[in-house]
């Protein structure tokens, strides 16, 4: 067994007794990394980027309100070695209260959200992110699917943790936020956004072109405004799976606190829209599932350089049962696209089935795995969830 093959394995314990933890591997990296470490004596598992000699991995909400950000805190750390060696005695320690949910979105309910959008925008202008989310199980281990699905995506940043704030995540997240320097100021993210099948060639539609330039003036506005001297880059293509997107890199020079540039860009045009303020009350209001960590974003600390991740490509999780009585897992599996005037509802519906599919195909085997709307045989593991 490789060393990554035993980490997922402990990753599965981990989670299945309620234990915060987070594994990871930077992009174009082979080698994951384990840490984990018990909340304080508030009961927090805290995160502290900005905060002298303190490393760790933390994530946020998509909304990006919450009181402080939740993490694991590296600096003092249980080893891999030393959590196999004590797994035992933290036995469903720290239960949550974020679960998944059994009922996919609707297709109809999501079709109808896309016209109303879409009618507006033509009107109003500017872009907003609709989002679903697909419920599956499968009755893979963990160790199975974070080895299928991480091994197709080895340039993206790959993580599963599990914290009682947010409960279970898993992802392959290709969109930087930003990789900050705290030594020297220097910070390095990108506008990714604008999407078509990679089989398509020749010049982008001016309706992904539109979307894509918003969410770059958004991202390098919100740098200069806050001082910040900034460089935009030459447009680009980053191709991810079967899809391409437009990306566009920004340079920027600053001496903000990290969680500063963290929550001035997060979230960005990309998963929210423009007017910001404007998209995230149409998207707490019109879609069906909360999007919860979708969207936000996954950050690593060390070595004073906070590299943080938009949280896509993504799965909400827990372990289970099937009604025969077999161990099993639910996911939810969150996608969606960037709405303009110019969208078409069956285009977007196809763009969002196609973000999934990878996934999809990691947990269920198939290679054109049919959704499910509702999940009917299966059970959450009563020690995973916090009692109410």
């Amino acid at each position: 067994m490789t060393m990554n093959a035993e980490l997922f394995d402990l990753a599965a314990e981990c989670l299945q007794k309620t234990i915060p933890f987070a594994l990871y591997a930077l992009p174009a990296e082979e080698e994951f990394h384990f840490i984990s470490s018990l909340p304080d004596d508030d009961g927090r598992c805290e995160a502290r980027p900005d905060d002298s000699g303190w490393a760790g991995f933390a994530m946020n909400f998509f909304a990006n309100d919450e009181p402080y950000l939740a993490g694991i805190n590296s600096s003092g750390e249980i080893s891999a070695g030393d959590m196999i060696e004590r797994i035992n005695a933290y036995s469903g320690a720290f239960p949550t209260e974020i679960v998944p949910s059994f009922k996919s979105t609707p297709r109809i309910l999501y079709n109808a959200e896309l016209r109303r959008v879409i009618s507006n925008l033509r009107t109003e202008k500017g872009k907003i992110v609709i989002s679903q989310m697909t419920a599956e199980t499968t009755s893979l281990s963990l160790a199975k699917v974070l080895n299928n699905y991480f091994g197709l995506f080895p340039e993206t940043f790959r993580y599963v943790c599990y914290l009682p704030e947010t409960g279970a995540w898993m992802g392959a997240t290709p969109e930087i936020l930003i990789d900050y320097s705290l030594t020297d100021g220097k910070i390095e993210t990108m506008a990714l956004a604008g999407t078509r099948l990679d089989v398509e060639k020749g010049d982008w539609d001016e309706k992904n072109v539109y979307e894509h330039q918003l969410v770059a003036d958004f991202i390098a506005g919100a740098l200069e405004n806050a001082g910040c001297s900034v460089s935009v880059g030459s447009r680009t293509e980053l191709r991810f799976g079967e899809l391409t997107h437009l990306c566009t890199p920004i340079h920027a020079q600053s001496n903000l606190p990290a969680i500063e540039i963290l929550k001035l860009l997060s979230p960005t045009p990309a998963v929210c829209g423009s007017d910001r303020e404007k998209a995230l009350g149409e998207i707490i209001r019109g879609e069906y599932c909360p999007r919860l960590c979708y969207g936000g974003f996954v950050a690593v600390t060390q070595h004073n350089r906070v590299r943080a991740f938009v949280n896509l490509r993504c799965a909400l999780l827990a372990p289970g049962y099937f009604d025969n009585g077999h161990p099993g897992w639910i996911f939810n599996i969150y996608s969606g696209g960037g709405i303009t005037g110019d969208s078409k509802v069956e285009q977007e519906w196809s763009e969002a089935m196609a973000k999934s599919r990878p996934l999809l195909r990691a947990l269920t085997g198939r290679r054109f795995p049919v959704r499910k709307e509702t999940i009917t045989n299966f059970k959450l593991s009563p020690e995973f969830v916090r009692k109410l």
